[in-house]
C-alpha cells in the first residue's frame, strides 16, 4: 500500500501540471496580445 502522503503530492502535482498548462496556454495568449503594446513586466 503506498504511502497515503506519496500518494496526495501525486495527485497534487497531476492538478498543478493541468493548472501550469491553463496557465501557459493564457499566458502565452496575453503575451501574444502585448506584443502589440510593448511593456516590459516581469
Amino acid at each position: 500500500m503506498p504511502n497515503a502522503t506519496e500518494f496526495l503530492v501525486r495527485k497534487k502535482r497531476k492538478g498543478l501540471s493541468m493548472l501550469g498548462r491553463l496557465f501557459s496556454r493564457r499566458s502565452t495568449i496575453v503575451l501574444e496580445r502585448r506584443q502589440e503594446v510593448p511593456t516590459f513586466h516581469h
